[in-house]
């Protein structure tokens, strides 16, 4: 939390203080991207949820869900990696990954 004269600081709906730079956005913003760069790191949508205090994933994944557009693929991939790689044990195939990359 920031420390300013406000006794309101960091309430959802104020905007940070001027001198910080980041003129018109609120503190709720900034817990949204929080959010947003956790799932797109890859960590745990029941470790964002606690971090962001929701009571259930679900309710964190009905707000994030869609921020990350390339999970869809990526499960795709994944699957396919896991079929191929069961079919036949030998083979690696770089398919996926390469389609994953450019996507990005």
């Amino acid at each position: 939390m920031f420390t300013c004269a406000s006794p309101r600081a960091g309430v959802a709906g104020d905007v940070l203080p001027g001198w910080l730079g980041w003129r018109g956005i609120r503190f709720h913003d900034l817990r949204h991207t929080h959010a947003s760069l956790l799932l797109l790191a890859g960590v745990y949508p029941k470790i964002v949820q606690e971090r962001l205090g929701h009571s259930t994933v679900a309710i964190t994944l009905d707000i994030y869900s869609h921020t990350v557009s390339g999970l869809q693929v990526a499960a795709a991939c994944r699957y396919d990696e896991m079929m191929e790689a069961f079919e036949n044990p030998q083979k690696k195939s770089a398919k996926c990954r390469q389609k994953t990359k450019t996507r990005s």
